[in-house]
């Protein structure tokens, strides 16, 4: 066993015993930020997604009403207790600390996933029951269902977890700002949003709309496959694409360690930009997953 896996069943072992954090406490936050030791990472008073989500809007009401003592997650911002958690590849990692006096939660990312279920067949509810009426009603409704379907998980969220080695890697640190301490190196075992990759191994991919003649000739050009029904293409090993991007699996197995990853597409003719993304099937995720690991596809 390697000196680096010791280090991290050790810390794994440490934090299983943790119920409070303190400022001496490491974590770990993401960003594509460039950030200095010293730096203040501030919460965003302004999220399109979480200002949209009827799930952000019902913890935010039951954490006004129930539980005022912890931070909004609308003014927060986040950290993980280990490096390598389920948000592996949402920027650059940093290791930064709690600042003395700021509230915070310790809490499990896996219930706002569920949370974000039980809206999204909401919606499919409000919309079925409601076709005409406004955004504001449908809005409303959709707040009701997951209000009262989410009850218990909405309490469970607000109520903290406490870290064992089974739920490390989604534990989800809430604070209004954290302190930076350091940047993480973490090598070319990790791939991120806007990272440049040359590949060692050949994928399938295919875009996110029906691809032009004048796209299919530049494909074709590259010496790219083409399959015989024209929606999949085979990049060839060399072929150097930028990551859009890299969306974490809830579990990294290691095979797949991406619910999604996409790529620019190399070959837009700059008209058709539903044609701009590249996505991976799940067999070429698994396969360009393990050829990264292994240093055969390499970050440029």
């Amino acid at each position: 066993m390697s000196t680096i896996m010791i280090r991290q069943l050790v810390r794994e072992m440490l934090l299983a015993e943790i119920v409070e954090l303190s400022p001496r406490t490491d974590l770990y936050h993401r960003t594509t930020a460039n950030l200095q030791p010293g730096d203040v990472v501030e919460g965003k008073r302004s999220s399109k997604s979480r200002e949209k989500s009827q799930a952000e809007r019902a913890l935010e009401n039951a954490r006004i009403e129930r539980f005022s003592d912890k931070p909004s997650r609308i003014g927060s911002t986040f950290a993980s207790l280990v490096p390598r958690s389920r948000f592996a590849g949402f920027g650059q990692l940093y290791k930064v600390a709690l600042i003395p006096g700021d509230p915070y939660l310790v809490a499990d990312s896996m219930l706002v996933d569920k949370l974000w279920d039980i809206e999204s067949k909401a919606v499919d509810n409000a919309y079925s029951i409601g076709r005409n009426h406004d955004v504001n009603t449908i809005n409303n409704l959709v707040l009701y269902d997951v209000e009262r379907a989410g009850k218990s998980v909405i309490n469970d969220f607000w109520k903290g977890v406490t870290a064992t080695k089974e739920n490390l890697a989604d534990i989800e640190v809430m604070a209004p700002r954290f302190r930076v301490l350091e940047k993480v190196e973490e090598g070319q075992a990790v791939v991120r949003s806007g990272d440049t990759i040359k590949l060692g191994v050949e994928i399938w991919v295919t875009t996110g709309g029906a691809p032009g003649s004048l796209l299919l000739s530049k494909m074709k050009d590259s010496g790219m496959e083409i399959s015989p029904y024209g929606g999949s293409f085979k990049l060839p090993i060399g072929t150097v694409l930028k990551i859009r991007s890299a969306t974490p699996g809830k579990r990294d197995t290691g095979k797949k360690p991406w619910s999604q990853i996409s790529f620019d597409n190399p070959w837009q003719d700059g008209e058709q930009t539903y044609s701009s993304i590249l996505y991976l099937s799940n067999e070429s995720s698994k396969r360009l997953s393990k050829s990264i690991r292994s240093v055969v596809t390499k970050k440029l």
